[in-house]
């Protein structure tokens, strides 16, 4: 018989691992790209909104369809900004699970064209500048 300290306990084998939830593996995408903390936060928001938005459906059963609804549904009624839509839509294109999106190929003035163009309003001149 061998002499075990008390601290010692044999332990049943450990369970196999799950699979890491979406929302998770959606998160450690840009942490593999060496991205920042705070790309690896909005790629996340942007997915869960997207699948909110959604009724709760997994995005593997949704397809380009959906993503142009989403996308127009914030330049349309959110009224979000072009760089905000770029930022979702590499969410939603480059996030783990979301690999069926990869080939849709949308851009800004492509989803929102009814959207009025931003004008850009004249500003009076700043003192001491040219």
């Amino acid at each position: 018989m061998q002499l075990r300290p008390k601290w010692f306990r044999v332990t049943s084998p450990v369970p196999p691992a799950q699979p890491p939830r979406l929302l998770d593996q959606i998160k450690s995408e840009p942490r593999l790209r060496h991205r920042s903390l705070s790309t690896e936060g909005a790629f996340g928001n942007w997915v869960r909104r997207f699948i909110l938005f959604h009724g709760k459906q997994h995005p593997k059963d949704l397809g380009a369809a959906e993503v142009e609804a989403f996308l127009s549904h914030l330049a349309v009624e959110r009224k979000v900004s072009a760089s905000t839509q770029n930022q979702t839509k590499s969410a939603l294109l480059y996030g783990p699970g979301l690999r069926l999106l990869e080939g849709l190929r949308l851009r800004g003035k492509d989803v929102a064209k009814s959207v009025t163009p931003h004008v850009l309003c004249h500003s009076p001149r700043r003192p001491g500048r040219a």
